[in-house]
């Protein structure tokens, strides 16, 4: 599992850096990997995940479950705190992620 950030612009230094730095925080509580993508390098993406321009940026965690299967599901849209990402991934990934598609050990007893 981890998070894909993406943003409009990765060349928009202040926007990457703010992003690079709180998602290094969140790596540090959590232990998850992130990957902060510009809107324009992933189209086909962008389309599956339905990512509007006008809602940048947009925060998923990618869940690799049962059966080798990625599972996209969005955890913010705009800005918003470290902690706020954190919680809504926990939640995402107890209520939104269905039980059939966790790997074994990520299913609930």
């Amino acid at each position: 599992m981890g998070y894909i950030v993406v943003i409009e612009d990765k060349n928009d230094a202040e926007t990457y850096n703010r992003f690079d730095y709180m998602y290094k925080t969140i790596k540090e509580q959590t232990g998850l990997e992130y990957m902060i993508v510009d809107y324009y390098d992933i189209p086909q993406l962008a389309r599956k995940l339905k990512i509007d321009l006008k809602t940048l940026p947009e925060n998923f965690i990618m869940y690799r479950g049962n059966k080798n299967k990625e599972v996209y599901k969005r955890v913010a849209k705009g800005y918003a705190s470290a902690t706020q990402i954190v919680e809504n991934t926990r939640f995402v990934f107890d209520n939104a992620i269905l039980e059939e598609d966790k790997r074994p050990e990520h299913r609930a007893e």
